[in-house]
């Protein structure tokens, strides 16, 4: 089944108002999981939903995936296809998706890695609230899961005390709602986080590497969706040209 979708008008996305309960079984299901590292509870923000919906409804109405940039919020992304439409069924396939990548994070370093960087995002220990984004556009049978925290987390230097090991004997929380796996089944497809990165004496600015990192990022989707071959070399191009800029 392809996993490629066309481009869409935006009367198609249809935007998910979750209620006090699901709301409700959301946050006790991303608490439990940074509960396991010894990370306080979040608490449900309106105000970073507002953000984080918003930014859902965008990437799938321009049949696109990438993070939005913000320097207020961390981000978790996750896309589906032929999942179905249920909002809390996607969403804590997502929290868990991200969570998985525990196996990837480096305890004894405690450094970033794009590898582990929504795991490392789901259980900072310094974030305190959160917002949720849930975009499905019914016509192609596909979903943006758009997740923002505050304070932002995957910060350079700031792992060790705020990504802490599992606590010996917990276990990982039980969906509320299980929904059969189609099959073939689809690809869950993550994109890295990008930690701020402290400004230092180097010629390329904090600004221009995550202005780099994201350009790098779009061109990656392209590819992901089929793009024509020349417009993924133009912005090829367009990124070497920005990058020489920046000596």
């Amino acid at each position: 089944m392809s996993k490629t979708f066309l481009l869409k008008a935006a009367s198609a996305i249809q935007s998910d108002n979750l209620t006090t309960d699901q709301i409700t079984t959301i946050t006790n299901f991303v608490n439990r999981y940074r509960a396991m590292h010894q990370a306080p509870p979040l608490t449900y923000d309106p105000t970073i939903s507002v953000y984080a919906q918003k930014w859902s409804d965008y990437l799938l109405s321009n049949n696109l995936f990438q993070h939005s940039g913000s320097n207020t919020y961390s981000e978790n992304l996750a896309y589906f296809q032929n999942y179905g439409s249920d909002s809390l069924d996607l969403i804590q396939r997502s929290v868990k998706a991200w969570y998985d990548e525990v196996s990837l994070y480096d305890f004894v370093n405690s450094t970033f890695s794009s590898k582990s960087g929504h795991f490392s995002t789901l259980v900072w220990k310094a974030s305190t609230r959160y917002g949720i984004g849930y975009s499905f556009n019914p016509d192609t049978n596909t979903a943006i899961i758009s997740f923002n925290f505050s304070p932002m987390g995957n910060i350079v230097g700031q792992f060790k005390t705020n990504v802490l090991p599992l606590v010996p004997g917990m276990t990982p929380p039980t969906p509320v709602t299980v929904v059969p796996t189609p099959t073939p089944e689809p690809t869950v497809v993550p994109v890295p986080t990008t930690p701020p990165i402290p400004t230092t004496d180097n010629t390329v600015s904090s600004n221009d590497m995550v202005e780099n990192i994201m350009a790098l990022y779009k061109i990656l989707n392209y590819v992901n969706i089929n793009k024509s071959k020349s417009i993924i070399v133009y912005e090829i191009k367009q990124l070497i040209k920005q990058m020489a800029s920046q000596e």
